[in-house]
């Protein structure tokens, strides 16, 4: 029996805090003691109670290989520690399941071509996933509904966000910011892309509101009021580069015409 060990990106919570991590049950989980000579030597417990996890996650599969995910959201920051009680972990379990189990470090890939290998037959699952309840009354629910002022606002952001690009670059706007950090002192020089231009500002705010936590409308009013503040300052940045590219064109084609200064009307 091939028992799969899968250490991803932290997308999933493990079983248990098998690690002193300072997030994880506060630091206060022991770690894998594997030197015979401390009195806290706990190998056979610590891991024991892993195999035994293990053993209770494999009645939840079909097949013989089994994926364990490791850490969550803020878990296990420090990877060198908890690599380490990784490592004790395969080498020690598979020690103690005497080959009737494997633990072993593996990828996404190597899982997946395992199980297709397998020759088995897989359900298919036709009905809605959502709502999804975590705990008691407690259900994560209005990914597609939640916010729609927020979801609205940042559609028609994204949309301006491509014409004000097209238009700076058309309308040289590009080339007169890139002048214009030339001549400016090192240490006043803005910490924006020069090839993203005025831009730049309204896409980070664009890009940050794509978060899972932020276009969804999971997040609390507070940081959706930031979401929001981000756009608007980009949003106006973007609007003066689009009037100033206009007027450029415009120029361009007759320059004895007289341009007024162009407004966005919000």
């Amino acid at each position: 029996m091939d028992w799969t060990l899968w250490i991803p990106t932290g997308i999933l919570p493990a079983p248990i805090c098998l690690f002193s991590d300072k997030v994880c049950d506060g630091g206060s989980d022991d770690p894998i003691q594997d030197d015979p000579r401390l009195e806290d030597y706990n190998v056979e417990s610590r891991v024991g109670g892993f195999l035994e996890i293990v053993a209770a996650y494999m009645l939840a599969y079909t097949g013989d290989d089994i994926l364990i995910t490791m850490g969550a959201d803020f878990l296990y920051e420090n990877s060198h520690s908890n690599f380490k009680q990784m490592d004790k972990i395969i080498k020690y379990g598979n020690q103690m399941a005497q080959d009737k189990m494997i633990l072993k470090y593996s990828t996404p890939q190597e899982y997946t071509q395992a199980k297709l290998s397998s020759g088995l037959e897989w359900s298919v699952t036709q009905s809605d996933l959502l709502s999804y309840s975590d705990s008691p009354h407690a259900y994560w629910t209005g990914f597609f509904t939640s916010r729609p002022l927020l979801k609205r606002y940042v559609r028609a952001a994204s949309a301006f966000l491509q014409a004000s690009r097209q238009l700076a670059l058309l309308g040289g706007v590009i080339e007169e910011w890139k002048h214009k950090q030339e001549k400016m002192p090192q240490h006043k020089i803005r910490l924006l892309s020069t090839d993203e231009g005025p831009t730049r500002e309204l896409a980070e705010g664009v890009a940050v509101a794509q978060r899972h936590d932020a276009v969804t409308g999971t997040e609390m009013q507070h940081v959706a009021y930031d979401y929001a503040l981000a756009i608007r300052k980009g949003w106006d940045k973007a609007a003066e580069a689009m009037g100033q590219a206009l007027t450029n064109l415009v120029l361009q084609s007759d320059s004895s015409s007289t341009m007024p200064q162009l407004v966005q009307c919000p």
